[in-house]
């Protein structure tokens, strides 16, 4: 539960840093995006296990694999933007 807390204080102190710091925007948003992709997967899973006694095993496969999936975000920040 932690997790999500301090994926959204890297992102404000990395977005933060990318308008102080012009020279290395990229750099610092680059970091925001990975920050910015770990939310789905903290957000999901805390939602899914607040109020369950049996936590992580007490969610269904179904959810569980949303769960997983929602890391696919995490996966495509590493992706080269060459593409583009």
């Amino acid at each position: 539960q932690i997790g999500g807390l301090v994926a959204c204080v890297v992102l404000e102190i990395c977005d933060l840093n990318a308008l102080l710091k012009p020279e290395s925007l990229m750099d610092w948003k680059q970091i925001a995006l990975i920050a910015e992709a770990c939310l789905p997967v903290c957000w999901l899973f805390f939602a899914l296990t607040f109020s369950r006694q049996g936590g992580w095993r007490g969610i269904s496969i179904s959810a569980r694999l949303l769960v997983l999936c929602s890391s696919v975000f995490i996966l495509v920040t590493f992706l080269p933007l060459t593409w583009l």
